[in-house]
């Protein structure tokens, strides 16, 4: 099997590279080309074909002609493409309004003799298309209802499979009420009635035929459970989250998402053959692939999209062996075999380019990240591929940037002169531009600044003192995602499939706060299906013996989310997470857009009409103040948690809800949290052995010239040079890494474990005076929304001040670009978000 030396090449990571690309060098900086997670991206193929938001799964036609594609995001449309000129020939939409939520399609795709049945999603149902002779989509038959059977699961209908003439329906979620398993819905299509649920393991996903029994892949529970009409009757461990099969002559071949592997089963008997690692060697031990997608050529070889990696895997079938991988688009999903053609199809959810600016309008689709961010599939010809597997393995190595020296180099140069504390701020979805677009040594754009110097005194006179980060990219999309990545450095293929279905209300829930479906999982004994492979920041710190404290961070109601409770405090604030259970004030109030982040209305003497004056057992008047509360405590006892994690979450804004503060008002508010956090610390015993470091959770509430995902970050040490400026691509797991290499931890992941660390360190403390937390004008951090505000009922209607996003901030930016730019301010056109551009 082949075993590769990628890098004989200087990488990418340091500046100016050189990387390898099917035999060819091409020179490119970094700041050109990554993505927002960090990777490289390279195209093979010339042939890309547009198919809305985040495909997730593909199928071909019974005679090998065409390809159909599925969504689970923003814009979704069931795209046909014929495989002999790889031309787009049908794009069904489904982004209609229905009952106060929007049309959906999602995982689930099969054959039923000539008749493509396809998943519903969250709408519980399953269609009928036939495809004509030029790939158009034509209805087959009445939709298939499964609502009152899913009904107990508030899930959508993902896998689904044919045996027998019925139609089995993977329940992608929990019956609390059935000791939180998960469901299949068997439907006799003759007659359209159910006949049975089979109960089965939690988050059942994908489905595979197998002679005379359906393989159910289970999501949260990692089990291959064999299900016949007669129920389950045996279960097959293969690794964690098994989500996709196919059938590959006397093998069954089983992806399993979070092992990085590929399981070879027997087909006669089902039993495991050789499971297949399928991260590089140069990874170690980090989870680094996440397939998601399988398919054959039908003598031997198997392919497997490895969504984590922009890459296709190739593997071996009879060796049991990883030959190479093959560099594809952002995020791919699903991979299908041509045999015709002799070809990959491979479905990238993120699409082909790794910059998706949102300054000025992208073609139809306005402004808004999750919206713009198209979607593709590519053409991979294998018999021009395959000659140069060893030189795209290489490319695949260097684009991931998997360079153990380069890894070693990042960490051995890292300066640390003495930090022993971190305090790692998280806020709440802005763009640089909105933010620091007018400060002139930096890369901005001030015609996008909603947020300047007036508002935001304290982050500018930061960013201008210590480190001003004008390359800083968050990896998420959505706070779905963000919370993910800014405690774990990944998002796992569940919170990344459901993160734009959630915001275009498909999917409901917010599960990646330490929920799923509704329930707590750490208190209910079930897995936490939107955990990543590597855990959480926290849990890194911890097992190296150090002391964590938790001001606002994964909590919540944990008594109605079934986790018992006796002290009535715990009910808002109370640790979502086991392992943060000791570490949480609860007298920290969880998110709430009533409740200041900082004393900055104590000190005008001027409060809203419906804020909370103060909470918890000790009366905070803010979150700076419970904070500062017990920082003074441990000044004075002398000893301060290695890591202090703090939700600042009040730059959200309220928008223009008549009674509430101004969205320009909230943002000074949280503005002067951050700068009394650092004029408290810069003031205390803890200053030299301390660090400050803030990031947004997400990009998503505004516009930037350069990426949607560009964001303002803050790293803030007496050991920082005055007036430092780094316009090196960092991302948040480039903050994670540096929290980590600055608390002596092991990284979680790939990501954060082969990301570059913010190291804007020296050794002596040159930058060490006292900081003093800058107020606003009177005028800023007082000013009201009243009910003549733009949009003032659309803002009290439709946000909802407990929880980050109850709706798409492409409603949101909107409402701050008038309230803040005026009304007729000219702006992009925005297209409904319920609307395709085929509507």
């Amino acid at each position: 099997m082949l075993r590769v030396s990628p890098f004989g090449v200087a990488l990418i990571g340091l500046g100016v590279g050189v990387v390898t690309v099917a035999g060819a060098k091409v020179v490119q900086t970094q700041e050109q080309v990554n993505t927002p997670t960090g990777k490289l991206l390279k195209a093979m193929s010339e042939t890309t074909v547009p198919v809305g938001s985040f495909p997730c799964a593909s199928t071909l036609s019974p005679d090998g002609k065409f390809a159909i594609i599925t969504n689970s995001g923003y814009r979704e449309q069931l795209s046909v493409i014929r495989l002999s000129d790889k031309k787009l020939t049908d794009a069904k939409p489904f982004n209609k309004a229905v009952a106060r939520k929007t049309e959906s399609i999602y995982f689930g795709l099969c054959w039923n003799g000539d008749v493509l049945l396809v998943s519903r999603g969250v709408e519980t149902k399953v269609s009928q298309f036939k495809l004509d002779a030029e790939g158009k989509l034509v209805s087959a038959g009445a939709d298939i209802d499964f609502s009152e059977a899913a009904a107990p699961f508030k899930a959508p209908i993902a896998g689904i499979a044919v045996l027998s003439g019925h139609l089995f329906a993977a329940i992608n979620g929990a019956d609390p009420a059935n000791k939180l398993k998960g469901g299949v819905v068997e439907v006799d299509l003759a007659t359209g009635a159910v006949v049975k649920t089979h109960i089965v393991s939690g988050y059942p996903y994908a489905l595979c035929t197998v002679g005379d029994q359906i393989l159910v892949g289970s999501e949260r529970d990692s089990v291959v459970e064999v299900l016949t009409s007669a129920g389950v009757q045996k279960s097959i461990s293969t690794g964690t989250k098994p989500v996709n099969f196919t059938i590959a002559g006397d093998r069954v071949l089983v992806v399993n998402a979070e092992s990085d592997t590929l399981t070879i089963l027997r087909k006669s008997d089902l039993g495991v053959e050789k499971t297949v690692l399928l991260r590089p060697a140069e990874v170690g031990v980090l989870p680094a692939a996440t397939p998601m997608g399988v398919t054959h050529d039908g003598k031997g070889t198997a392919y497997v999209a490895l969504a984590d990696m922009n890459a296709v895997a190739v593997v071996d079938l009879a060796a049991g062996a990883l030959v190479g991988y093959m560099p594809t688009g952002w995020y791919p999903t699903s991979v299908q075999y041509d045999a015709a053609g002799k070809g990959l199809i491979v479905s990238n959810a993120k699409g082909s380019v790794a910059r998706n600016p949102n300054g000025k309008p992208v073609g139809k689709l306005g402004q808004y990240g999750p919206n713009i961010i198209e979607g593709t599939t590519e053409y991979l010809p294998l018999a021009q591929i395959a000659p140069k597997l060893e030189s795209m393995t290489e490319s695949v190595l260097a684009l991931n940037h998997f360079n153990p020296m380069v890894k070693a180099d990042w960490e051995k140069n890292f300066i640390n002169p003495g930090i022993k504390h971190v305090i790692y701020i998280v806020k709440e979805n802005r763009t640089y531009d909105q933010v620091f677009g007018d400060i002139s040594t930096g890369n901005g754009d001030a015609s996008l600044t909603l947020f300047p110097r007036e508002v935001t005194p304290n982050q500018h006179a930061l960013a201008e003192r210590f480190v001003l980060l004008d390359n800083f990219h968050v990896c998420a999309e959505v706070s779905y995602d963000g919370w993910a990545w800014s405690t774990q450095a990944f998002a796992n293929e569940y919170v990344e499939r459901n993160a734009f279905n959630n915001y275009s209300r498909r999917r409901q829930g917010y599960d990646t706060e330490g929920q799923n479906g509704g329930i707590n999982p750490d208190y209910s004994g079930v897995p936490d299906i939107a955990r990543g492979p590597g855990g959480y920041i926290w849990e890194s710190v911890q097992r190296k013996g150090r002391t964590v404290r938790n001001y606002g961070m994964l909590v919540g109601d944990v008594e109605e989310l079934g986790a018992k409770s006796d002290a009535k405090k715990d009910k808002l604030n109370g640790a979502m997470k086991k392992a943060l259970a000791g570490s949480t004030d609860i007298n920290f109030r969880n998110y709430d857009l009533n409740y200041a982040d900082s004393d900055l209305w104590v000190r005008y003497g001027v409060s809203a009409e419906k804020q909370i004056k103060s909470y918890g057992q000790f009366g905070a008047t803010s979150r700076f103040a419970e904070w500062k509360r017990e920082f003074d405590a441990f000044e004075k006892k002398g000893e301060l948690p290695a890591l202090s994690m703090l939700r600042l979450p009040r730059d959200h804004t309220s928008g223009s809800a008549a009674g509430q503060f101004s969205a320009r008002a909230m943002v000074a508010d949280n503005d002067y949290a951050v700068g009394s956090v650092v004029d408290a610390l810069s003031k205390s015993k803890f200053w030299k052995d301390t660090v400050i470091c803030v990031v947004e959770d997400d990009a998503q509430a505004g516009y930037d010239h350069v990426d949607c995902h560009r964001s303002l970050a803050l790293v803030i040490s007496p050991f920082i040079e005055k007036g430092t400026k780094h316009s090196a691509f960092y991302n948040t797991c480039s903050m994670l890494r540096t929290i980590g290499l600055i608390l002596g931890t092991d990284p979680l992941n790939a990501y954060d474990g082969f990301a570059r660390p913010i190291n804007v360190f020296g050794k002596s403390a040159s930058n060490a005076s006292p900081f003093t937390a800058i107020m606003p004008s009177k005028a800023i951090a007082t000013e009201i929304n009243t009910p003549l505000a733009y949009r003032a009922g659309d803002s009290a209607r439709l946000i909802n001040r407990f929880q980050e996003e109850s709706i798409s901030d492409v409603e949101l930016n909107d409402i701050l670009w008038g309230s803040i730019k005026g009304a007729n301010s000219p702006r992009p056109r925005v297209v409904n978000r319920r609307k395709s551009d085929n509507d």
